[in-house]
């Protein structure tokens, strides 16, 4: 059973409303509506982790006619409401649409996902509201435009370079034509996995026969400066990593002829001492 919100959390709350630009009084695409909703719910997501909170999503409040999402976020630990996200989040969407520029407290990956988000207003008319303002405000060309300057205004702290990235393939998400990835998981650091957008069709069956089994992936790595493994990939190729098999690793093995007066041991000695 949902949980049932009182008046005053639903002041804590976040809602966004979603309509078609052309005609709002039609209902709007789901496909659509699901695209935004999750680019925005990314964006919070990253705010809150920024405001040192660790937050759960819940739905209060969603309807399907005008497309209509409000969500509350509450403590992962506690179960309390967390009272400041809301109104937080939205003055700094107003500070950025003020003047161009990003508080310093902000993460830069917070910033592109609030920039992500706002750059679905291209085809959908969409609005939010905040905390104890009950004013909508509205995504607008501008709002646009003074995120896409607080992104270009960031410190250039990643790098891109052609290369390969070894893993399991954990989520495929092929679904959206304009779109599609899938998530790759590194064997050595379980926690961490890479996105990887492609666009070729074909990798589709491939990537399906691949599930949950090692591939080498390559194309161009986005990497930040601070981090080992890339966080995304543009990707080119997909190779499936044949099973290792000692059995078969002994077979191929194949007999060495040791130079005269040599053992293995006085063999490899030498050359590993260049003599």
């Amino acid at each position: 059973m949902a949980r049932q919100f009182t008046a005053e959390e639903h002041l804590a709350g976040l809602t966004l409303t979603v309509r078609p630009i052309n005609d709002p009084e039609k209902p709007v695409d789901a496909e659509d509506f699901l695209h935004a909703a999750t680019r925005w719910l990314a964006s919070l997501s990253s705010f809150a982790i920024d405001s040192g909170l660790d937050v759960r999503w819940e739905i209060a409040e969603l309807k399907r006619s005008s497309a209509v999402l409000e969500v509350i976020p509450v403590d992962s630990t506690t179960g309390i409401i967390a009272t400041s996200i809301a109104s937080g989040w939205k003055t700094v969407v107003r500070q950025i649409e003020e003047t161009g520029m990003a508080p310093d407290s902000l993460n830069p990956s917070t910033i592109r996902e609030i920039e992500q988000f706002t750059s679905e207003a291209n085809k959908l008319s969409m609005s939010i509201t905040a905390g104890h303002d009950s004013i909508s405000q509205h995504i607008t060309v501008s709002t646009q435009k003074r995120m896409k300057e607080a992104v270009a205004a960031l410190p250039n702290e990643e790098y891109v370079q052609e290369g390969t990235v070894r893993g399991s393939l954990a989520v495929l998400n092929s679904w959206n034509q304009d779109e599609r990835w899938f998530r790759l998981r590194i064997p050595i650091a379980p926690e961490k996995q890479v996105r990887c957008s492609y666009s070729d069709e074909s990798l589709i069956s491939a990537l399906g026969d691949t599930f949950e089994r090692l591939v080498d992936v390559t194309g161009l790595m986005h990497y930040k400066k601070s981090e080992v493994w890339p966080y995304l990939v543009h990707v080119r190729s997909v190779r499936k990593v044949g099973s290792f098999s000692l059995d078969s690793f002994l077979q191929n093995l194949k007999p060495f002829n040791l130079p005269p007066g040599h053992d293995s041991v006085s063999y490899i000695r030498s050359m590993r001492d260049a003599e």
